[in-house]
């Protein structure tokens, strides 16, 4: 079998289809050339009974040939993919995942419409936070917007408050305790 390897340092892509093409081309016409040398190998090697043989060689061969060129071709296809792919993920690969962190934050999408605004830096975070606090336990929730307060400045909780609305609740996050509600207002 062909290496992939081989062919891609050569021409890439095409000359992986070009192969392909060949090992199929090259199955049909040793189906069909076998038509005709099977008999005629078997009437060397023992006659008349080496004809029908060779005949039924020849059949079976015109049949399998192909088929046998098309799954090389497959294979080699497989191979190409394969590879390539492995290239795409590998961490020497121009563009791979681990080499580009995020620059920002996801973009929060609004209500149950799911709609799609100007980015914004404290939305997108206020998004975030929800799907992440008490757990993930409101991941499913959708996003409709958000407060922030400052408290009075004798209240021992926090000198600002987080409170995400979504279409089903209102959370009230500290901000100095992100992972963890203060309090949840179901609507």
């Amino acid at each position: 079998a062909e290496s992939f390897r081989h062919l891609s340092s050569e021409g890439g892509s095409g000359a992986v289809v070009s192969r392909s093409l060949t090992l199929v081309r090259e199955g049909v016409a040793e189906g069909v050339a076998g038509l005709v040398t099977e008999p005629f190998k078997g009437v060397r090697k023992r006659g008349t009974v080496g004809l029908i043989g060779g005949l039924g060689k020849g059949v079976v061969g015109a049949a399998l040939k192909p088929v046998m060129g098309m799954l090389d071709a497959a294979t080699l296809a497989s191979q190409a993919m394969r590879q390539t792919r492995a290239a795409e993920e590998s961490p020497e690969a121009p563009g791979f995942a681990s080499e580009q962190p995020r620059v920002r934050r996801p973009r929060a999408m609004y209500g149950p419409e799911r709609r799609l605004r100007i980015f914004n830096e404290d939305d997108a975070e206020a998004a975030s936070t929800l799907r992440q606090v008490d757990f993930g336990r409101y991941r499913f929730d959708m996003f409709c917007g958000k407060v922030r307060m400052d408290l009075p400045e004798g209240d021992a909780d926090s000198s600002a408050r987080l409170y995400v609305v979504s279409t089903r609740r209102i959370v009230a996050i500290d901000p100095s305790e992100p992972a963890m509600s203060v309090w949840v207002l179901r609507l």
